[in-house]
């Protein structure tokens, strides 16, 4: 004798936006579709399991504000009720993280068993889910009918490559809705020599409201400034353009490469971004430390460390700088030791430039082979995609959102592969590389800052060795990086 399974039972969530649109059938098309979903899925749809919220906006409204979605999850959490069927991705919510936080996550955690249908999809719902989050993105862009045509007008202006109405960025004048470099430009541009050479945002403002230039304001310089335009593409010819939605945060839509006339070369860019790493790493640049972290003991192994017991208070002013070894306990006058290394650093880049130059070419052409060799096995296997779908997808239509999902993954990883290669390709052009190697020969050490002497240092060394002998005295060892240049290639990612 075969046993009876007992029938699931499945409860429905029912919306429409607007009360003018009563009459149009709304209500009673989506209860259609969601009844004759549950009937093929063998599901039991009672009518006191239906509910409905009217002339609700799910845009403006969060989940938690919904009427009908409460008692919806009241139901679901106080009765018998093993699904919830609504009619598409756009009637559950306009913006996912508002259900998922409020409802779906709650539901879930008390529930686990509970399974969420549509009734656009066979298999169940689920945030996660590619095509869901898809068809939310559209379901959002369509509640932005208000503002279609003025974001219309942007794009159109994008995609001529021109400027659409804005404040113009500091540094740049608009022609013929161009931008075009004017006085202020080389503003832009010592701010992003500085940036390059380590000095933070504060010590930027600094240096510019001590030599009175003129800020974007007419006032004085602060570090949010010189923030904003270190991070504002436009100074890289790039015309990158954020569209605003009521209710939502800005979305990119669309970034366009040499749309204009660039103030900042790339290559200073990706010096400032190799920079940042190095702050993550030693955390702080402005030190007369210049040497720490690189220092090591050959005796036991470890790293120096290092104090500042200077004092600058009363009559008796002195300054206390030490590099020691706690293993070895033995001590190294900071000051004494910086000049040292710096002038053998001199001398080093004095020489070796050219050497230099050339390894940085070669490592760049290396990265480059391996990118395009990786780029080439992604097109592979996008065009074995295709032959498979063309082949198995028109018999199995359950696999089409495989092959729509696998198609999108390899879309992304060739996006993310050809922006490196354009961000290398960049730093194989002469005059950029010619001008950092210029700048190593024509730069003299002991003239730079403390902060620019340890950013100098960090790129150009990968530790010093240093040796205590019996009599006190004590030998270094400068391991020098075999390619500098290589740190701002890594900087691409």
């Amino acid at each position: 004798m075969i046993e009876n399974k007992k029938q699931k039972v499945a409860a429905a969530m029912i919306r429409r936006s607007s009360h003018k649109q009563k009459g149009n059938d709304s209500f009673e098309i989506q209860l259609s579709h969601i009844k004759d979903y549950a009937k093929a899925k063998g599901l039991l749809l009672p009518s006191d399991n239906i509910f409905y919220d009217d002339g609700v906006s799910a845009f403006k409204k969060n989940a938690n504000e919904r009427k009908g979605l409460n008692k919806l999850k009241d139901a679901i959490l106080t009765r018998n009720i093993d699904a919830v069927i609504f009619y598409d991705f756009s009637r559950i919510d306009r913006k996912i993280y508002s259900f998922v936080s409020e409802f779906y996550n709650d539901v879930i955690a008390k529930k686990p068993e509970i399974k969420f249908y549509t009734t656009t999809k066979y298999d169940n719902w689920t945030p996660a889910d590619f095509d869901v989050k898809i068809h939310l993105i559209v379901a959002n862009g369509e509640s932005h009918n208000k503002a279609r045509h003025a974001v219309d007008s942007q794009i159109s202006a994008l995609v001529n490559e021109n400027r659409p109405g804005s404040v113009v960025p500091f540094g740049y004048d608009q022609v013929n809705k161009k931008l075009v470099p004017n006085k202020d430009a080389p503003i832009v541009r010592f701010i992003y020599h500085l940036a390059s050479w380590g000095h933070s945002v504060k010590k930027i403002a600094h240096i510019l409201n001590d030599a009175e230039v003129p800020s974007p304001s007419n006032k004085r310089w602060n570090g949010s400034t010189i923030d904003v335009i270190l991070k504002n593409p436009v100074y890289l010819g790039t015309l990158e353009w954020k569209f605003h939605g009521p209710g939502q945060g800005t979305k990119k839509c669309q970034s366009i490469q040499n749309a204009h006339t660039p103030i900042v070369p790339h290559f200073l860019k990706k010096i400032i971004d190799a920079n940042r790493t190095f702050k993550k790493e030693y955390s702080k640049l402005e030190t007369p430390f210049i040497y720490s972290g690189l220092l090591i003991c050959t005796n036991c192994s470890n790293s120096l460390s290092h104090r500042n017991a200077s004092t600058g208070k009363g009559e008796n002013k002195y300054s206390y700088l030490k590099y020691y070894c706690h293993i070895c306990n033995y001590e190294i006058e900071a000051i004494s030791l910086n000049k040292l290394l710096l002038d053998r650093m001199d001398t080093y880049f004095a020489f070796n430039s050219s050497i230099i130059r050339d390894k940085a070419i070669s490592i760049i052409d290396a990265c480059l082979f391996e990118l395009y060799k990786n780029r080439k096995v992604l097109h592979d296997k996008q065009k074995l995609i295709e032959i498979n779908e063309s082949t198995i997808a028109n018999n199995r239509s359950n696999l089409n959102i495989v092959f729509k999902n696998v198609k999108a993954r390899l879309a992304n990883q060739i996006k993310s592969l050809n922006d490196k290669i354009s961000d290398i390709e960049l730093l194989k052009e002469e005059k950029q590389l010619e001008s950092i190697i210029m700048q190593l020969q024509d730069t003299v050490i002991l003239n730079l800052s403390n902060t620019e002497q340890r950013l100098f240092t960090l790129y150009s060394i990968d530790q010093v060795l240093i040796t205590k002998r019996n009599d006190n005295t004590i030998d270094y060892d400068i391991k020098f990086r075999q390619n500098p240049l290589s740190l701002i290639n890594d900087s691409t990612g």
